[in-house]
């Protein structure tokens, strides 16, 4: 990951982490019975992480080296092509789709023992082992674009209390750039980035051409 430092009182402190979209350093997840979508990666001048959505879900995840202690999140790319709800409401079974959901998995104290591994579902296994050393995971908390305005702004995923939505934006396609800043740092240890068309059998593209860190510091 790019590290920009700056220093005071002869401390080291991060101000800003841009997240690289070289593959070698991305594991795409995939869901059990769930096409998966289609992931392209460039890092170099025209950097960008694309996916691809057909009927599909399937979430690219960046751990970080370390665990860094985030103030603000920002992220900004393209949204080509449109979700299908046909008179479902967004969010709810069978149209829990969004075009744009960039997670932070945040540090905690959540583990899994042995029997829990045994029954889990993998997608859960696969938050848990992002945590760091001897620690465990708080929650993914995921930051929305929605196609409309919803009932709700914040809300607690109804299949998983370890998945938080906030809706930041409200846009159908086109340019998107979002920041957002935490009331207080969260310790991140992971990106999760999720587009999907699976529940809405959709067809359309996302194109980001940043997603950034920063500390108290440097908030944009």
């Amino acid at each position: 990951m790019i590290l920009k430092k700056i220093r005071q009182l002869g401390l080291s402190y991060f101000a800003v982490v841009i997240i690289p979209f070289n593959q070698a350093e991305w594991k795409s997840l995939e869901y059990s019975k769930i096409r998966p979508n289609k992931v392209e990666y460039s890092n170099g001048m025209n950097s960008s992480l694309k996916l691809n959505i057909d009927h599909s879900a399937s979430p690219p995840i960046y751990k970080l080296d370390k665990a860094l202690l985030v103030k603000s999140l920002s992220f900004k790319g393209k949204i080509a092509g449109r979700l299908n709800f046909q008179q479902k409401i967004q969010g709810e079974t069978g149209a829990d789709d969004f075009s744009v959901r960039v997670g932070v998995v945040i540090e905690g104290n959540k583990t899994l023992n042995f029997m829990q591994k045994m029954i889990t579902p993998r997608w859960i296994k696969e938050l848990y082992s992002l945590g760091n050393g001897n620690t465990g995971i708080d929650r993914i908390e995921f930051f929305n674009i929605s196609n409309s305005k919803l009932t709700w702004q914040q809300r607690i995923h109804p299949l998983s209390d370890l998945i938080k939505e906030n809706i930041v934006a409200v846009m159908d396609t086109g340019d998107f750039e979002v920041k957002y800043n935490f009331d207080k740092s969260v310790k991140v240890v992971a990106i999760w980035v999720s587009s999907d068309g699976d529940d809405t059998k959709s067809k359309y593209e996302v194109n980001f051409s940043q997603i950034a860190l920063y500390d108290d510091l440097s908030v944009p």
